[in-house]
């Protein structure tokens, strides 16, 4: 199985600062690896994570929201 998505959103993750968090979300990106929890901005980082899985009749859309406080 390959790793699909990831959840940001967490006590840890600016633990190597802004540019840290910029580094792994462009990671994950080129990876094409799905994640929620961060973004650029409040309204980015709101956004969940889309993606679809599955074939023909059995093709499924997931959203994957992930907040802390």
């Amino acid at each position: 199985l390959k790793q699909q998505y990831c959840s940001l959103a967490n006590n840890h993750t600016l633990d190597y600062s802004i540019e840290g968090m910029y580094e792994t979300m462009k990671t994950l990106t080129q990876s094409g690896i799905h994640f929620a929890g961060v973004g650029e901005s409040l309204e980015a980082a709101m956004k969940p994570a889309i993606f679809e899985f599955g074939r023909g009749h059995f093709r499924k859309k997931i959203a994957c929201f992930r907040y802390v406080s």
